[in-house]
């Protein structure tokens, strides 16, 4: 609280990194990508999320993904139809953050 009673405004940011991880993981990887434009901060904690658990979807029909689908195979993986030529990479991903695909 500021001297004269009134509280500082506060901010999603102001929360630690573990918080917004919570937050985020209650989003589907449309709605991440439209965070990680936000900032920086948001970048890198939604793109942690969005590498963490890859599901590759090489049959047909593609799986549709919107951005108001928030089931629980939505949030937990982040969905890739179909894998590109080369065997060396799946595509540009941070592979750091990659727990199961």
């Amino acid at each position: 609280m500021h001297e004269n009673g009134n509280r500082e405004p506060t901010s999603i940011l102001d929360l630690p990194d573990e918080i917004l991880e919570l937050i985020l993981s209650h989003l589907n990887q449309i709605n991440l990508t439209k965070v990680n434009l936000v900032n920086s901060r948001l970048y890198k904690l939604s793109n942690k999320k969005l590498h963490r658990q890859i599901y590759v979807n090489i049959e047909k029909p593609r799986i549709e993904i919107a951005r108001d689908l928030c089931t629980a195979f939505y949030i937990k993986y982040t969905v890739v139809n179909k894998l590109l030529r080369s065997k060396t990479k799946i595509f540009s991903l941070n592979m750091k953050h990659t727990r199961k695909i």
